[in-house]
């Protein structure tokens, strides 16, 4: 056991290099994080293209669906955004809420330990998980017994990271296969899909054909997209029966 940071307890744990596709560190961190809800909701959030915005509307979607003491999971925590926004969701004063936060990338996992320290309290710490592995695992930090309202995935690189370090349809399709059997019903999975890099619209016509192939009798589907900006974010609902 180390301390890495305030009240950040780090446990190391090896795990196969092919788990950690992109990944440039050296051994895999699993981050126990503590802290509280970010005082303002309203914050603002920089997109991949580094420009201001403010909540993005899957958020909206994720607040009709969360539950206090829901567990959620942000598949990609990248700079720690929809973290510290789903903290806001679970927490009570319970503490029962979970979010379970992963990112392949050692830059992700600082970014949003950085974030949380800078927005929470420290009575918060044992809300969020934050693991450095692929999505493609989260089975395995995710407690089969956990009430997984929402799944998030917001694809494509690490905004103000390195661009050619991406998600992979390859482990995203893994990824969505074990947030359908996690998430419950009346839950939730979002997908954000960035198409305007390299590899961005394989990745996206990967997750339209996945969607499209959930069965219509527990899944209903959807995509949001711009019609007069064909390189904006398209954003896939996932909903569970």
């Amino acid at each position: 056991m180390m301390t890495s940071g305030k009240g950040h307890h780090c446990e190391l744990y090896p795990e196969p290099r092919e788990w950690r596709r992109g990944y440039t560190g050296t051994n895999h961190q699993h981050y126990h994080i503590v802290r509280e809800e970010h005082p303002n909701q309203n914050h603002l959030q920089k997109n991949q293209r580094g420009q201001m915005r403010q909540n993005p509307n899957y958020q909206f979607v994720w607040e009709h669906v969360v539950k206090k003491g829901d567990a959620v999971v942000d598949a990609t925590c990248g700079n720690g955004y929809d973290t510290l926004a789903m903290v806001n969701m679970v927490a009570d004063e319970s503490r029962a809420g979970r979010v379970y936060a992963m990112d392949i990338q050692e830059t992700a996992i600082k970014n949003t330990m950085s974030l949380l320290d800078r927005s929470l309290h420290p009575d918060e710490k044992e809300m969020v998980e934050l693991y450095a592995t692929c999505h493609s695992k989260m089975e395995q930090v995710v407690p089969r017994s956990a009430t997984v309202r929402v799944v998030a995935f917001n694809l494509g690189y690490l905004p103000g990271g390195e661009k050619t370090v991406i998600t992979k349809p390859e482990t995203t399709r893994l990824g969505m296969e074990a947030a359908t059997r996690i998430v419950v019903a009346g839950g939730v999975i979002s997908m954000l899909v960035y198409v305007g890099h390299p590899g961005g619209m394989e990745e996206y016509e990967m997750v339209e054909a996945f969607a499209s192939g959930l069965p219509v009798d527990t899944w209903i589907c959807c995509k949001l997209q711009m019609l007069n900006r064909p390189l904006a974010p398209i954003l896939f609902l996932l909903c569970k029966r």
